[in-house]
């Protein structure tokens, strides 16, 4: 996910030289598509050998909730080949149609995972105020992403079919409501937690960026929508009163859009200052949950890159290019330190959980918020 927020900024970087940049997203791609199939096989050999890990993992109340991170990660690499349609190969209209083809599968997987992972914390898991942080967020971004992709997709099908534009335009808006409106809910239970409790432990200080990705990903699911929905007004595609004016559906999704930009810079000021304060006070040993960092502020990124385009601000395009630049940073860094420690001890950050132990009817977190001693990520990769 983090690797196809990184392909997606470089594509859309506001300075520079567009051709070099492109080639460098494209790069990104395929290292996105090698990362997703890599760690898949490992999993399917994983749960092949062990099947009961994956019933142990799917029961955990903080390790199940990772799940839906497959088919968002898929969602970065459909979105990351359009833009390598549009770079390469602007006029294929068949490369549009695979695209969509394979969002309509990204999706078909996203809305099971969505409502069977919250289903599965409502009656199969116990969970407490103290145990709250912000994984429980994941499972609604798992259809935000679609939504996104979608939008994109939509704007790419006005051209060649207006039937096709529209179901994929009324598809997005309901996987962003569902997505979104419980992202909101759940922001607001986790601020209690924050007020209550306090700061999650430090083996989890990447989940406090998760809030960011709402942020980002639904305003700019938004913007997109919105600019769809302006253009199929401004062809005359329905007598509805709804269609009878472009100029305000554009506005609507610009407004959702800065709205929920400027409600992200709460959660990007707090990310920021309470991961300062956590490594100053007592810095926890890196892992590979670190990684998720990068996708929540990869996509506020998008969002301010796709705010400076509408307004054709100088202010956002440099806010951008600051923030796409501390992505790129943070990504390298993180890169490094994963080959490190695999040549180092590739067992320590990619062990697997749980093979020792058989998981109860109902699992519990404990009060700083993990279900198990093993890190998420680790049980996901």
């Amino acid at each position: 996910m983090g690797t196809g927020a990184v392909s997606a900024l470089l594509d859309s970087f506001p300075y520079g030289h567009k051709p070099v940049l492109h080639a460098f997203g494209a790069g990104f791609l395929l290292l996105n598509v090698i990362l997703l199939f890599v760690l898949l096989g490992f999993a399917i050999i994983r749960y092949a050998g062990h099947p009961e890990v994956f019933k142990m993992m799917f029961m955990d109340p903080l390790q199940s909730l990772y799940i839906g991170c497959l088919p968002m990660g898929f969602g970065t690499i459909i979105n990351a080949l359009l833009n390598l349609r549009d770079n390469y190969f602007p006029e294929s209209q068949t490369f549009v149609y695979v695209l969509w083809g394979l969002w309509w599968f990204d999706t078909v997987i996203s809305v099971p995972v969505y409502f069977l992972i919250l289903y599965t914390m409502i009656s199969r898991h116990e969970h407490s105020t103290q145990g709250l942080n912000a994984v429980w967020i994941l499972p609604a971004i798992t259809l935000i992403v679609p939504a996104t992709t979608g939008a994109l997709l939509s704007q790419a099908l006005v051209p060649y079919s207006t039937r096709h534009t529209i179901i994929s335009l009324f598809v997005s808006t309901a996987a962003l409501v569902l997505g979104l409106g419980l992202a909101l809910m759940l922001m607001a239970l986790y601020i209690l937690r924050l007020i209550t409790v306090g700061l999650p432990d430090k083996t989890l200080i990447a989940t406090k960026f998760i809030p960011n990705g709402p942020c980002g990903q639904g305003g700019w699911a938004c913007i997109v929508l919105g600019q769809v929905a302006a253009k199929l007004a401004k062809e005359k595609v329905s007598q509805s009163v709804l269609l009878d004016a472009a100029q305000p559906l554009a506005l609507l999704g610009f407004a959702a859009g800065y709205v929920l930009w400027a409600f992200g810079i709460w959660w990007v000021v707090l990310a920021i200052v309470a991961t300062h304060e956590t490594f100053w006070k007592n810095p926890p040993k890196y892992n590979a949950g670190f990684w998720g960092m990068v996708f929540p502020i990869g996509v506020y990124s998008m969002l301010t890159i796709s705010l400076s385009e509408v307004l054709d601000s100088p202010f956002f395009r440099i806010v951008a290019s600051v923030l796409c630049i501390f992505v790129f940073a943070l990504w390298t860094t993180l890169a490094v330190l994963t080959v490190r420690d695999l040549i180092k001890d590739r067992q320590e950050l990619l062990n697997t959980p749980f093979v020792s132990t058989f998981p109860q009817p109902r699992r519990t977190q404990n009060e700083s918020g993990l279900g198990d001693r093993s890190s998420s990520t680790e049980t996901v990769c």
